[in-house]
């Protein structure tokens, strides 16, 4: 990323009378609007952080249809159309620009690639999270992929026609706020006019109680809850602060070091059916998300036996042996959205009026602890991994860590700097945890994007110090999990992508 160019504050003119080439006009009525703090989190030297999206499409992409979509979307929303610039007290803001579609739009060269090769898309997207955006025109790209039929036949992924690559930078929002506005420039495929269906949680039910009867069935348990509350908000909060100061993973193969958000990285997807997943969590009595993460744990857990058992260093001169698993200690950061993301809706009026929407990064975050040691258990061993992973959840839905940290983040920042957060805080947490796991829901339909079926649409992004990234989506009746792991670090990251696969049967099996 370029050197960002200071600003005026006021409109000078030179000379001959014409205004500056650095006067650019301020977000809405000549007002400044600042980068979030975490925003500026994202973009300092040892934290930038980059996401990437795979769109693939049913049919071949039609550029011009693409480029009008963008137009009429994407482009018209406040961060999407604003440069990243310094105001006269060094401090970062948004200022509007015009948006030349053009500059935005990448038809990738696949020519390097070997024309068979069944990992492509997965390939050019972890090149393009080892690069840095453009400063000099709004923080995103679209990468285009076998743009029409002139082109010469190569092998996408899950049997797309044309694949289109998003990338954003993490300064202009949170991933669900992303994923938000982005769907809100899609379709329903069976209903045109309407947006996309998003799983929402369903609300408590009210029920008419006597007072009595509501005293012993609602009062006391919410005195509870709120006992609860008060303990797991104070023991995460502690365990994530001792996390920061000191406590460190075990050193495995799988943990980053100083310097690891600078190397190449590998990508690799697995595709699971959610009615796989959901059958497993009817029978664990769990969510969704718990069986995801315990799918990640039997993975890590699968990925390192073999790593022990084979005997080798994974060229990451890090010898592991077998009887370290039962010892093991794997934590995962887990980022949190601690605001209720925009709505389809509200985001797309944004897009259409300009309007003043709540908007940007809110971001916290969760230490979870993974099971990757051997389970003992007689029957369904598996299945104590789904346990395992409830147990947490239940702990931190009743915590605010997430909130806690990102308000102690903010704090930090205005009392200590930006730079002391992002060197000594947030930088010191990834390095001290294996991994960060990012879940967002997406639609239950499928959807088109400038008129075209998408049948699938995987996030990932990148710049950490750690060894693995791993995203975990939702689409019509598919669940994706993608890994971008360290070369150096996880060399063979397909067969941890196997693990994936292997995991999922295991927990088939024992629901059985």
């Amino acid at each position: 990323m370029g050197v960002l160019r200071r600003i005026k504050t006021s409109q000078q003119r030179s000379s001959d009378g014409n205004e500056n080439e650095n006067t650019l006009p301020r977000i809405g009525d000549g007002v400044e609007e600042p980068v979030t703090p975490a925003g500026r989190l994202f973009l300092q030297p040892d934290f930038y952080l980059t996401a990437q999206c795979i769109l693939g499409f049913q049919n071949p992409i039609d550029l011009p249809a693409l480029k009008s979509e963008l137009s009429n979307t994407l482009a018209k929303h406040p961060r999407f159309s604003s440069l990243m610039r310094l105001n006269a007290r060094g401090r970062e803001i948004w200022v509007r620009t015009h948006v030349n579609i053009d500059d935005h739009i990448i038809v990738a060269d696949l020519s390097r690639f070997p024309r068979d090769s069944p990992t492509i898309v997965e390939d050019y997207t972890a090149e393009l999270s080892a690069a840095r955006l453009d400063a000099s025109k709004p923080l995103w790209e679209v990468h285009v992929l076998a743009m029409d039929d002139d082109r010469p036949q190569i092998s996408l992924r899950g049997g797309a026609r044309g694949v289109c690559i998003l990338v954003f930078h993490h300064a202009l929002g949170d991933g669900t706020s992303l994923m938000s506005l982005f769907l809100a420039s899609t379709r329903q495929l069976e209903n045109p006019a309407m947006l996309p269906t998003i799983p929402r949680p369903a609300p408590a039910p009210q029920n008419d109680l006597h007072p009595l009867a509501w005293i012993w069935r609602s009062l006391v348990p919410r005195l509870w809850r709120l006992v609860l509350v008060a303990w797991f908000s104070i023991t995460e909060i502690v365990k994530f602060l001792c996390m920061q100061a000191w406590v460190k993973d075990s050193r495995s193969c799988l943990r980053g070091y100083r310097g690891a958000e600078n190397e190449p990285s590998r990508l690799a997807i697995a595709d699971l059916k959610l009615d796989d997943v959901k059958r497993v969590k009817n029978a664990a009595n769990a969510t969704v998300n718990d069986v995801l993460l315990a799918i990640v744990s039997i993975a890590l857990q699968k990925y390192l036996t073999h790593h022990a058992q084979t005997g080798s260093d994974n060229g990451n001169h890090c010898k592991f042996k077998t009887k370290w698993l039962k010892s093991l200690s794997i934590r995962a950061l887990v980022m949190v959205n601690t605001r209720p993301s925009p709505g389809l809706q509200e985001v797309n009026e944004m897009m259409n009026t300009r309007s003043k929407a709540r908007w940007g990064n809110s971001l916290g975050y969760m230490l979870v602890p993974l099971s990757v040691n051997k389970v003992n258990a007689p029957t369904h061993p598996s299945l104590e991994h789904v346990h395992h992973a409830k147990s947490i959840s239940t702990r931190k839905k009743l915590s605010y860590e997430a909130k806690l940290t990102y308000s102690g983040g903010v704090l930090l920042i205005h009392l200590l700097g930006i730079k002391v957060l992002s060197e000594h805080m947030t930088y010191r947490a990834a390095l001290h945890t294996t991994l960060t796991i990012s879940n967002i829901v997406g639609p239950v339909e499928t959807v088109t994007f400038a008129g075209n079926p998408l049948l699938y649409i995987i996030p990932t992004s990148s710049g950490l110090p750690q060894g693995l990234l791993v995203h975990m989506t939702s689409y019509a009746n598919d669940v994706r999990i993608a890994v971008m792991a360290k070369e150096k670090i996880v060399p063979d990251v397909s067969f941890l992508r196997d693990s994936v696969y292997a995991a999922m049967d295991t927990l088939l099996r024992d629901t059985t």
